[in-house]
């Protein structure tokens, strides 16, 4: 998978599931990319109030959240095995996608 990132700089991942080690090392296998767990569940949230703050012209707001949004979790890397079993997963995949794609 073509990155945007850096091989050193960790994806952050937020919410629910970024609170369960397993689904991140789960996202770091898949993307075969460093994943960064953020220890807020709420990014989303958090996100949406800095917004609608800002919108509504309170701008200091962000200093706090974005202090809070910024705190940093655990970093995951990707298990070597298990990405190599995603990507042979992945190439099965898109050959049974030409072959059916047709169908639909």
């Amino acid at each position: 998978m073509p990155s945007i990132l850096s091989a050193n700089t960790p994806i952050p991942i937020g919410g629910g599931s970024s609170q369960s080690l397993l689904w991140c090392q789960i996202f770091a296998d898949v993307l075969n990319h460093p994943i960064l767990q953020l220890p807020t569940e709420e990014t989303e949230t958090l996100g949406d109030m800095i917004i609608a703050a800002q919108s509504v012209g309170i701008h200091d707001i962000d200093r706090y959240f974005g202090k809070k949004l910024a705190q940093e979790g655990l970093t995951i890397y990707p298990t070597p095995d298990a990405v190599s079993i995603y990507n042979e997963g992945f190439q099965k995949y898109k050959k049974l996608y030409q072959n059916v794609k047709a169908l639909y």
